[in-house]
């Protein structure tokens, strides 16, 4: 169910094909030659790839992965003409950030993997090592333009596609946010000390309490990062800085569980759960980042352990800075584990013949269900949080996570697969989770 190679081990859910990925490496392709990177006056990030790898992990038959291309590419913006510059290695950081040169920074990739004989990890790892004074490279760019250069590299290492490792690279040169370098600053490492012990759910349990955000906004999602940076700069670096990140593979487990909570667990008790657009992101931006950094062969893109753990530390900051602009809702798994699955219409035929109960494996079955086959199927952030839910659970379990018991995540990703499909993401309102104000 994903590159890592993790299992759900359910009876009933299908293995992806080789008819499927036969179909899906056709479709990526098309994608990557006929559509641009962005759309939307560049404003939106072209999510085929995402929603195409997550149902095919699923196991999307090809007739379904042809559907979601048919209908996902509706809004996309097919690439017109050539840019009128042309990107030069010798030149090609001074365009960064600039979106305007998508196509130019497409036809570099390209070209570049082409030169290398597609060995496109090679290829990667130049662009995000380069220049050691960080000035020069896109390591920091990955978890820029909330999360999507990370979590699109990250679907390259699953499939092993130099299309999307492209991709990658364009959407992280077009954003290159400017202060994420700031979490690789000596001078910041050293006056913001490590909090040894803590995790991130206990830094997100005082920052839920902490004062100092208090009234700052007042609706979700207001301003802009830079800008809150600039105001909060020393009431949110003891935060970046005091997680111990020494054991990034630790790390990234408590991230995952973190994630996890933030996405399914914020909604407002006793209403319809409804789920935070932002705090979605951190889910599958940190499945990406367990993919990416996880994988056998992240030597060969990250060969340094300091450039995994900033790359990890810039994923960090993506948590606080959203959490805050997302006014700090209240997470609690119980909001998940006492979900009224028995009232539901969609589970209704699991419920009578379980007896009134239902399995995890029943649940597990009928989230993937619904992902492919309910009215959220071209929803490519519904499709995508449901694998990812998966792949928690499936990373969690062997270490114990606490999330494992009580079949929270097949709870998690059940609930988030009906309610969903029936309601908006929550975005700017201050209504939809049980949010400060």
């Amino acid at each position: 169910m994903d590159g890592l190679g993790h299992l759900l081990n359910i009876k009933g859910i299908r293995a992806p094909t080789a008819a499927s990925k036969t179909k899906l490496d056709q479709l990526l392709r098309g994608n990557h030659h006929n559509y641009g990177v962005l759309w939307n006056d560049q404003k939106f990030h072209n999510h085929m790839p995402h929603i195409l790898c997550s149902a095919y992990f699923l196991g999307a038959s090809p007739t379904q992965l042809a559907a979601i291309f048919e209908e996902c590419c509706k809004p996309l913006v097919e690439w017109q003409e050539d840019d009128v510059e042309e990107i030069m290695i010798e030149d090609w950081y001074t365009f960064l950030g600039d979106k305007r040169h998508e196509r130019a920074f497409k036809d570099f990739y390209d070209d570049a993997i082409g030169d290398a004989n597609f060995d496109w990890m090679t290829v990667v790892h130049t662009f995000l090592h380069n220049d050691h004074d960080r000035k020069h490279n896109l390591l920091f760019s990955l978890v820029g333009g909330l999360l999507h250069p990370l979590i699109h590299l990250g679907y390259a290492f699953e499939v092993n596609d130099a299309n999307l490792a492209s991709e990658a690279l364009v959407l992280a040169s077009t954003e290159s946010p400017s202060y994420l370098p700031l979490v690789a600053n000596p001078e910041n490492i050293i006056k913001f000390p490590v909090k040894a012990g803590k995790k991130p759910l206990d830094f997100f349990l005082d920052l839920r309490n902490d004062s100092n955000f208090d009234g700052y906004y007042e609706k979700p999602l207001d301003g802009t990062i830079p800008e809150l940076l600039a105001d909060k700069y020393q009431d949110i670096f003891p935060y970046v800085f005091g997680l111990d990140i020494s054991d990034y593979a630790k790390t990234l487990n408590d991230l995952l569980s973190l994630s996890s909570l933030l996405l399914t667990a914020t909604h407002v008790p006793h209403k319809d759960p409804v789920f935070s657009f932002a705090l979605l992101h951190l889910l599958t931006g940190t499945h990406a980042a367990c993919e990416i950094l996880l994988s056998p062969k992240i030597s060969k893109v990250l060969p340094e352990t300091q450039e995994r753990q900033d790359l990890i530390r810039g994923l960090w900051l993506n948590y606080i800075v959203l959490y805050i602009r997302q006014l700090r809702p209240k997470f609690d798994h119980n909001r998940v584990l006492e979900y009224d699955f028995q009232s539901q219409p969609e589970i209704a035929d699991l419920i009578t013949s379980g007896g009134g109960l239902i399995t995890r494996d029943d649940m597990w079955k009928r989230a993937v269900f619904l992902a492919l086959n309910s009215e959220g199927k071209f929803d490519e952030h519904y499709v995508k949080a449901i694998r990812s839910l998966a792949f928690a659970e499936t990373q969690l379990a062997p270490v114990g996570d606490y999330l494992v018991e009580g079949d929270f995540f097949a709870k998690a990703a059940l609930m988030f697969a009906i309610e969903k499909p029936k309601h908006a993401y929550a975005r700017g309102d201050i209504t939809s989770l049980d949010v400060l104000n």
